[in-house]
C-alpha cells in the first residue's frame, strides 16, 4: 500500500503522546508499505534531520509555521466554526501543499492524526480516509472548562462547543476512524461511534525493562510536564498527599520527571519534591524508584507513562480514570484509588512492603507483555487499513 500520513508534529523526539503513537506506527508499517509524511513543525529547537527520524524509512516533508502563520490563522479562526486548535495549525497554502503532495504521490491510503489535520484532507481525494482521534478532545475540555477560573472557563466552553460538533463532522466525512481505548470510543459524542475502531497504544518492551538500580526515589510521577493533565496531577499529589504522608514519615521524596516543567510545576520544587526536567533515558527514573504515583484528575486516552512504569515492573497508583483506559487488574497488576486518604495508605503500605512491590511489579511487567506488544498491536492496524483499501477497490 501506498500511505500518506498527515501529522501536526514531527513524530521525534518521542516526548508527547501523539508522537509516540506515529512514531510506532510509521516504524512497523514502512516494512512493508511505501509511506509518504507530511508533518507540521512549530517548534524551533527541533531538527528534522535527526538521526532518529531518518531510521524510519518514509519519505517525508516538514512544513514549518512561523508565530505569524500561527497568529493569522487563529485570528482567522474567530471568524469561523473551526475548534480553535484546528485554526492554529490550518492554512490555505499548506492545504494547497499537501493537495499538490497528493496529487503525486497518488495514496491508496490518508492516515490523518488528530482532527486538528483534518482541514488538510481534500474532498476530492478518492483514496480511503482515517482520522485518528487518539481519544475524545471534547470529553477532556468538559473537565477542563469544569475545573478551570473564570477567566479562562468561556474560552474553555466555547471551544468545547466547537470541538464537540466537529468530531462528528470529521467523522462524517471520512466515514474510517480509529481511538485508542474502548472508554474512549464509549465517550465519543455522535452516534456512529461503534465503526471507529478501537486501535491501543503499545510498548517496546524490550526497551523498556526491568533494571537492577538501588531504590533511591520513594515515589516518582513521568511525564511531559506542559501538558495540563500532568500538571494537575503533580499538584494534587504535592498539595493533598504529601501532606498526609508528611505525618507519618517527614523524608518521603517526590520525583516530578519530564520535559518542559510549567511555571505552576516549577513552583512545587522543594528539598523533598525535585523536579528533572527533561532527562536522557527515563528509565533511570522508573529503575531506581519504589513507587509510581498517577492520579489523573482530568484528560482522556491510555496514559503511556503507567505502561512504561508497568513494563518496568514498577508498581504503580492511579486514579480511576487514568485505570479506565489501560483495563489492569486492581490489587493485582495496579493498585486503584482516587482519594488523597486511599493513595496515601497504599504509598505507605508499598514503601514498606517490598515483597509486595516486587509481586505487584512482576504482575504488571506480564500484563504489559501480554496485552500491549506493539508488533502486534500494529500488525492489526495494518489488517485493517489493508481492508479499507480493498473495499474501496471494489467500489
Amino acid at each position: 500500500m501506498k500511505i500518506f500520513y498527515l501529522l501536526s508534529r514531527i513524530p521525534y523526539p518521542i516526548d508527547k503522546g501523539d508522537k509516540l503513537r506515529a512514531y510506532h506506527q510509521l516504524r512497523i508499517l514502512s516494512r512493508n508499505h511505501e509511506i509518504y509524511l507530511f508533518a507540521l513543525n512549530d517548534e524551533t529547537n527541533i531538527s528534522v534531520e535527526h538521526d532518529e527520524l531518518k531510521k524510519i524509512s518514509v519519505k517525508y516533508f516538514i512544513k514549518h509555521l512561523t508565530k505569524l502563520d500561527i497568529l493569522i490563522s487563529l485570528l482567522k479562526g474567530f471568524f469561523s466554526d473551526l475548534p480553535f486548535q484546528t485554526s492554529y495549525f490550518n492554512s490555505k497554502k499548506t492545504q494547497s501543499l499537501v493537495k499538490n503532495e497528493l496529487l503525486k504521490f497518488q495514496p491508496d491510503l490518508i492516515v490523518c492524526q488528530l482532527i486538528r489535520m483534518a482541514e488538510y484532507v481534500p474532498d476530492s481525494i478518492q483514496a480511503p480516509q482515517i482520522i485518528d482521534y487518539i481519544d475524545v478532545l471534547s470529553k477532556g475540555l468538559e473537565r477542563r472548562k469544569s475545573n478551570s477560573n473564570f477567566l479562562m472557563k468561556p474560552i474553555f466552553r466555547s471551544e468545547y462547543k466547537r470541538v464537540l460538533k466537529y468530531e462528528e463532522q470529521v467523522f462524517n466525512r471520512f466515514n474510517n476512524g480509529v481511538i485508542i481505548t474502548e472508554n474512549d470510543r464509549n465517550a465519543l459524542p455522535f452516534n456512529r461511534k461503534n465503526e471507529v475502531k478501537v486501535i491501543p497504544n503499545g510498548i517496546d518492551f524490550n526497551h523498556f525493562y526491568p533494571l537492577d538500580k538501588p531504590k533511591d526515589i520513594d515515589l516518582v510521577f513521568a511525564g511531559n510536564m506542559s501538558y495540563p493533565p500532568n500538571i494537575d496531577a503533580v499538584e494534587f499529589i504535592v498539595k493533598k498527599v504529601l501532606p498526609i504522608l508528611k505525618l507519618s514519615s517527614s523524608d518521603i521524596k517526590f520525583y516530578i520527571v519530564g520535559a518542559s516543567p510549567a511555571r505552576r510545576v516549577k513552583k512545587l520544587a522543594n528539598e523533598n519534591v525535585i523536579v528533572t526536567g527533561w532527562v536522557n533515558d527515563i528509565r533511570d527514573y522508573y529503575a531506581r524508584s519504589k513507587v509510581f504515583v498517577a492520579p489523573m484528575q482530568i484528560g482522556t486516552g491510555l496514559q503511556n507513562k503507567i505502561l512504561e512504569a508497568m513494563s518496568m515492573s514498577l508498581p504503580c497508583i492511579v486514579s480511576s480514570l487514568a485505570q479506565g483506559g489501560i483495563q489492569a487488574e486492581n490489587n493485582k497488576n495496579i493498585f486503584v484509588a482516587d482519594d488523597p486518604v486511599k493513595i496515601s495508605e497504599l504509598i505507605i503500605l508499598l514503601l514498606s512492603n517490598e515483597k509486595l512491590r516486587n509481586s505487584v511489579g512482576e504482575n504488571a511487567r506480564e500484563f504489559i507483555v501480554n496485552n500491549y506488544d506493539w508488533e502486534k498491536i500494529i500488525d492489526n492496524f495494518d489488517k485493517y487499513l489493508s481492508s479499507l483499501v480493498n473495499k474501496n477497490k471494489t467500489l
